[in-house]
């Protein structure tokens, strides 16, 4: 079963040195600090007999084909969620896909390539580096036929998934690669793919691929919201749009129906994460704040807040914390935030309240916590979606 961020379970005390110190201890420490691991090894009770690694990836495979999200976990347990799950895959999935020709062959191919993705995602946090390279094998094995509809899903859902492992150079290999053991290598030890390169050649005109190309760099480029500036950020002349590539391609979606709320929300968040400037990340914020993407809407609204907090500005703080949480209610970022605002203007009454740990285990996944992770947060819309293309 899927899991999602979780709001620590605090004991609750009415002493207001307490509180006042979980607040201040909260906001100083709210950091993206580990991969946001949403995904729980599965818990079944099925034993594979036998050794035979085709049978058992192929016995995997025609589960999860003829039965689809009804038995996901099932047919995970069957490959085995292991490093040598990955390689087997890689070995035999071909195989299994290639016992049919024309569309079916398509489909199975599909199939493969998509167990390759729910296979990826379990072993994200622990195996990585292993299972990386089976992404890009099943781009591959799609690769083989013509663009569709299904692959471009696919790509959105590889690109979502390498987001949320924050794996730059499998999107883009780095400039200073360099050759080792017969392989292009990158000073980090993990091999550059090239992914963009693939997708923009398969299909060079979708702007939901191109957008999520786009979100990598700037994620890479300032992927953290920090309350300490970075001395070469303090010390570095603000870019003019023009000039700075991560801002000039963002804003180029800026007015796009489809990506447009979140390019603004990202062109506010590099100009005052990057640059310092607040003023032009209010005027992009107030722009996302209007999508209709809860998500992205929220985390404009309480970024919004964080700025005018910042500058003193607490009634206007307090609105914007406020809409945030209408959007999103109990939402973790934000109830703190209010809640340390409230105690500063003696409003200690609601601040207790809002601080009740009983809300705690209500509360929605946090946006603050998880807009470093880019696409990732659509990763389990892009598998539902997949999945129905898999019926017959």
């Amino acid at each position: 079963m899927k899991t999602r961020v979780s709001p620590p379970r605090w004991r609750y005390g009415r002493s207001r040195s307490f509180f006042v110190s979980l607040v201040c201890l909260t906001l100083v420490g709210h950091q993206i600090t580990a991969f946001p691991r949403t995904s729980e090894a599965p818990e079944v009770d099925l034993i594979v007999s036998g050794s035979d690694a085709q049978a058992r990836i192929s016995l995997a495979l025609d589960t999860y084909l003829n039965a689809g999200s009804a038995r996901v976990s099932e047919a995970l347990a069957q490959a085995g969620l292991d490093r040598e799950a990955a390689k087997e895959l890689r070995t035999h999935g071909r195989l299994w896909a290639d016992l049919e020709t024309g569309d079916n062959r398509r489909r199975r191919r599909l199939t493969v390539a998509l167990f390759a993705l729910e296979l990826a995602d379990q072993q994200m946090q622990d195996s990585w580096r292993d299972v990386r390279q089976l992404v890009e094998w099943a781009c591959a094995l799609l690769r083989e036929d013509t663009p569709s509809e299904s692959e471009r899903l696919w790509q959105l859902a590889a690109m979502s998934l390498v987001h949320g492992a924050r794996d730059w150079n499998f999107l883009v290999t780095p400039p200073r690669e360099f050759a080792a053991g017969g392989r292009v290598a990158t000073p980090t030890g993990l091999r550059g793919f090239d992914h963009l390169k693939h997708v923009q050649e398969r299909f060079p005109h979708d702007t939901e691929l191109e957008f999520a190309g786009v979100l990598a760099h700037g994620l890479r480029a300032n992927p953290f919201w920090r309350r300490t500036p970075r001395p070469e950020v303090r010390a570095q002349e603000p870019a003019h749009p023009t000039r700075d590539p991560v801002l000039r391609n963002l804003t180029a979606f800026a007015d796009d129906p489809t990506v447009g709320g979140e390019a603004n929300l990202w062109v506010g968040l590099t100009w005052l994460l990057q640059y310092e400037r607040p003023a032009e990340a209010l005027s992009s914020f107030e722009v996302a704040g209007r999508s209709t993407d809860s998500f992205v809407a929220y985390l404009a609204h309480y970024a919004a807040g964080r700025v005018h907090g910042d500058a003193g500005h607490l009634a206007s703080a307090e609105a914007l914390y406020r809409k945030a949480l209408a959007i999103r209610p109990g939402t973790q970022s934000a109830v703190l935030s209010l809640a340390a605002l409230l105690f500063k203007t003696g409003e200690t009454d609601e601040a207790y309240e809002l601080m009740d740990p009983s809300l705690w285990r209500k509360a929605p996944p946090d946006p603050f916590q998880l807009y470093g992770f880019g696409y990732y947060r659509r990763f389990d819309d892009y598998l539902r979606r997949l999945r129905h293309e898999l019926r017959p």
